[in-house]
């Protein structure tokens, strides 16, 4: 929530029209206080949305990772709760889960201020309906199998009403973290392959020149068969033993499925080179770029993890300034760093400090990334 008003900066009203609500949330804490926590869980509650009826074993219980930090952590469930905004109405959900089934699971929405049940499913898995909520609820209900979230076999039965709130986390909600890095990637190379031959004009192109990493291009192919194969049938060989000893409880990541090269343009002519050969700094941002624009151009959430740890700090305070910018309602970015403050330097104002507060950045005359603050 903002604590104060900044006519630059992108703020929208809350629903109840209490709070202005800024697009920019920023997580500090100090090594190991749990902020990278915060994302997983995000995703993990994401996920869980996603994949419950679809993709989870039917007899093979609910894969979380308990709070380890507890005596007996594994008869302690795991509760996950979201506020969002759609279609202009404060929504709020959530679940609770353990090992083998869901406990709990809700669905509110409060239009015209007035909080009203959707559905709520108690402990003993019997879900009750609020008179908001229409449609074949009776017949969703089932379907529903003690791992599976109710929204979830709505969204696959094609439930109207709740297909919307699905929707919104499968659309509306984006993370970024170190374990997604190659769905990431594929995301940035779909947008840069989406303007054929065009590349040079691309949005991908332009964020990738902004940053000043000496990129003139990205050369993408696609891999050699026999290579894809025998990288297919090893990733499968072990994802399958891993989920015989673990259970769903582990995932296996994939590689990006083109080759990607990244080029570079000298005196000398264009010279590729593997994206593993890059920067920490230019993979992150490369796998960035692809989420960025496309929260930026439909709105949404994106949430990233350590977002400063491989980025120069002017690079991560221009990309603040991207969604801090007016024209920016709607499209909001949360993030975790270890860092309470951080310092840049450009070629003409010499050290510039930054601060945080409330989602605005404090600058120094004269020092504004172009493009991002008005």
């Amino acid at each position: 929530m903002a604590a104060d008003h900044h006519a630059e900066r992108a703020e929208a009203e809350t629903p109840n029209g209490d709070f202005r609500a800024v697009s920019v949330c920023a997580v500090y804490g100090t090594n190991a206080s749990g902020k990278s926590n915060v994302i997983d869980a995000v995703g993990w509650m994401r996920r869980a949305v996603l994949s419950s009826f679809r993709h989870w074993d039917p007899s093979g219980g609910v894969p979380r990772r308990p709070f380890a930090l507890r005596d007996d952590a594994a008869a302690h469930p795991s509760s996950f709760a979201l506020d969002f905004i759609l279609g202009g109405v404060h929504h709020q959900f959530g679940f609770s889960v353990n090992d083998d089934r869901v406990t709990e699971e809700w669905l509110y929405y409060s239009p015209e201020g007035r909080q009203r049940r959707l559905y709520e499913r108690g402990a003993d898995g019997v879900v009750t309906f609020g008179r908001w909520l229409t449609g074949r609820r009776k017949l969703i209900a089932e379907l529903l199998r003690p791992n599976s979230l109710y929204l979830s076999v709505a969204a696959a039965q094609g439930h109207e009403q709740l297909g919307e709130v699905f929707r919104w986390f499968r659309s509306g909600l984006r993370l970024a973290t170190d374990q997604d890095f190659a769905q990431r990637l594929d995301h940035t190379i779909r947008l840069c392959q989406a303007d054929g031959d065009r590349r040079e004009s691309a949005p991908v192109m332009a964020m990738l020149r902004f940053a000043d990493l000496g990129v003139s291009g990205l050369d993408i192919k696609e891999w050699d068969e026999t290579v894809l194969k025998d990288h297919k049938r090893i990733t499968e060989a072990l994802r399958e033993a891993l989920r015989e000893a673990l259970g769903d409880k582990v995932r296996v990541q994939g590689d990006s499925k083109q080759r990607v090269r990244v080029e570079h343009r000298t005196d000398a002519g264009v010279f590729p080179l593997d994206l593993r050969d890059e920067s920490s700094g230019t993979r992150t941002w490369i796998g960035l770029v692809g989420p960025v624009i496309t929260t930026l151009a439909d709105g949404g959430v994106l949430c990233v993890d350590e977002l400063d740890a491989r980025l120069h700090p002017y690079l991560v305070d221009a990309l603040v300034g991207m969604f801090q910018s007016r024209g920016s309602t709607g499209r909001e970015l949360s993030w975790s760093s270890a860092r309470t403050r951080r310092r840049c330097w450009d070629g003409t104002c010499g050290p510039s400090c930054f601060a945080i507060r409330c989602g605005s950045p404090r600058r120094t005359p004269g020092h504004s990334p172009p493009g991002c603050f008005p």
